[in-house]
């Protein structure tokens, strides 16, 4: 009976009192390449965040397995699809919103985020409206979204999570978010109240379009953009969602 409980009940952690050629032989570490090191390092802060819709999926893994090894389970789960969508691009956390987090890939922006329900409209929603506008060439719309390269779905265990390639705008820096949130409110207020156009407004819409360097009738287009936007419930208006369309010199909401 002694000998049984050294070979069959002992601790499976403790080798020390196994016969040598009965000892369970220890699991070779698979060795991570560096792309997959770099990947997990960047995925990190977004399984850690629990301020958005994703980051907080992931809470309950975390505390179970810890934040690596859930970066492991997710990337090799996801691995064929991770290669489509980031493959040698470089490859940068920016942050997490209230429903989705986001990645710089240099020339575009990945966005991803669990699905929700109906309270919220979801990116890749308004990925899907995006890209029916824009194909069915509805230059109003069109003009006012961003456009959307490549979409699809990850999975972590047996969740769906939204996957979105999109145009990269330059962003609004913290120095002129005040500026631009004031020219929004100021649309905000002429389209539901009929606020009338001040000469002050009128000087404030010719400085921000100086200082962005925008094109002419950049001022005309937002107006008619949020207008736009609204009539598909879509109304998160402010200097944190907005970036300038190089390519336009307009200003374009992306999220």
């Amino acid at each position: 009976m002694k000998l049984y409980k050294i070979l069959f009940e002992s601790d499976d952690s403790d080798d020390s009192t196994r016969p040598a050629n009965l000892a369970k032989p220890k699991p070779t570490p698979v060795k991570k390449s560096a792309s997959e090191e770099k990947l997990i390092d960047v995925l990190l802060p977004m399984i850690v965040n629990n301020e958005s819709w994703t980051g907080n999926f992931f809470q309950k893994s975390v505390k179970d397995v810890g934040p690596f090894k859930v970066a492991e389970e997710f990337i090799e789960q996801n691995q064929e699809m991770l290669k489509r969508i980031i493959g040698s691009k470089p490859i940068k956390y920016l942050g997490s919103g209230a429903i989705g987090d986001a990645f710089d890939l240099g020339d575009m922006i990945l966005k991803i985020e669990i699905e929700h329900g109906s309270e919220k409209i979801s990116s890749a929603v308004r990925a899907f409206k995006s890209a029916k506008a824009l194909w069915s060439k509805d230059k109003k719309l069109g003009a006012c979204m961003p456009m959307i390269y490549d979409q699809g779905i990850l999975k972590y265990k047996d969740k769906n999570i939204n996957w979105i390639l999109m145009e990269k705008f330059k962003p609004i820096s913290e120095d002129d978010k005040a500026f631009v949130n004031t020219i929004i409110d100021e649309i905000i207020s002429s389209i539901f109240s009929g606020a009338v156009v001040t000469s002050d407004h009128k000087k404030r819409v010719k400085e921000l379009g100086e200082h962005l360097q925008l094109s002419d009738g950049w001022y005309k287009q937002l107006k008619a953009c949020m207008k736009a936007l609204t009539a598909i419930n879509i109304k998160d208006f402010h200097a944190g969602n907005i970036g300038v369309r190089s390519t336009t010199g307009t200003l374009v909401f992306f999220d």
